[in-house]
């Protein structure tokens, strides 16, 4: 009976270790189901990923592809226009907007590069604009500095041309001494913002013919008063035009740089923002994709 009882026990015993071994090999496998299902998501994962990845590069690609002949045109209207900025200035234009057609087809490539972008682009192609509209005013005023220049030097023989005569010769002839004498007029200690404030002063006094007392004022104002008059006087009789009468003044007294070297430094300011943006551009174009 016992024996029974003991077998019965043991036999019991066997089938719970069973159940139990059985439950434990259960669990591993849940747990290697369950690691290979999180692989198989991050597999899938990187699939997503790699594909989009690839997508957006493909996409980055065809949209730098798209943008290259669009900035490639505000490339050729800056060089176009370059190409004719030093015209204005030596005067082998002709009408009265000359670089009207250049400066259009500057603005029309830059409004292809402000729907195209990017930002930074954007920024560097309306500061080319920006720049070559003002070397174009710039180039225009200067011009027409040197055509008075040319004018009055005529009758001084400093440059090649036709020849004047008569009156119009000997009011061109005063008029060029008398500029030349202002900008030669440098009195002891004045400063370039002292000449300046004092031909303000000239300007704006009715009483001209009354010179200050002092005697550095004295001096320069006397010289301003001189060439104001022979300078009226040549564009009364045609040789200059009266609108340059108070600018070559001005530039006289002013002497801090002469016209070919503002004409300079405006161009190259134009030229170092279609460097600038040549250079953004081609970053941009062959850079390393996203």
């Amino acid at each position: 009976m016992l024996g029974t009882v003991v077998t019965a026990l043991l036999g019991a015993l066997g089938i719970v270790g069973t159940l139990a071994a059985a439950r434990i090999q259960a669990r591993g496998a849940v747990r290697q189901a369950e690691a290979a299902l999180a692989q198989a998501h991050a597999t899938h994962r990187a699939a997503i990923e790699a594909a989009a990845t690839q997508a957006q590069s493909s996409f980055e690609q065809q949209a730098r592809a798209a943008r290259r002949p669009v900035y490639l045109s505000l490339v050729d209207a800056g060089h176009a226009f370059a190409d004719r900025l030093p015209d204005l200035f030596d005067g082998t234009f002709v009408g009265d907007a000359p670089l009207e057609s250049e400066k259009n087809a500057m603005r029309v490539a830059l409004s292809r590069v402000e729907l195209e972008g990017p930002a930074t682009l954007i920024t560097l192609g309306r500061s080319v604009l920006a720049t070559a509209e003002k070397a174009e005013r710039m180039a225009v005023g200067m011009r027409s500095e040197l055509y008075v220049l040319y004018r009055l030097g005529i009758a001084t023989g400093e440059y090649d041309g036709e020849g004047l005569s008569g009156d119009h010769f000997d009011v061109a002839y005063e008029a060029s001494n008398a500029l030349h004498r202002l900008r030669q007029t440098k009195p002891a200690g004045q400063t370039a913002r002292d000449r300046m404030l004092l031909l303000r002063q000239y300007f704006q006094t009715e009483e001209r013919a009354h010179v200050p007392d002092d005697s550095d004022h004295r001096l320069l104002w006397g010289a301003i008063r001189d060439a104001e008059g022979a300078m009226r006087s040549a564009a009364a009789a045609g040789v200059i035009p009266e609108t340059s009468v108070r600018r070559m003044i001005v530039r006289a007294v002013d002497r801090t740089r002469d016209a070919t070297e503002i004409f300079d430094s405006n161009a190259d300011a134009f030229n170092g923002a279609r460097e600038q943006f040549i250079n953004a551009a081609r970053d941009y174009l062959h850079s390393p994709s996203l």
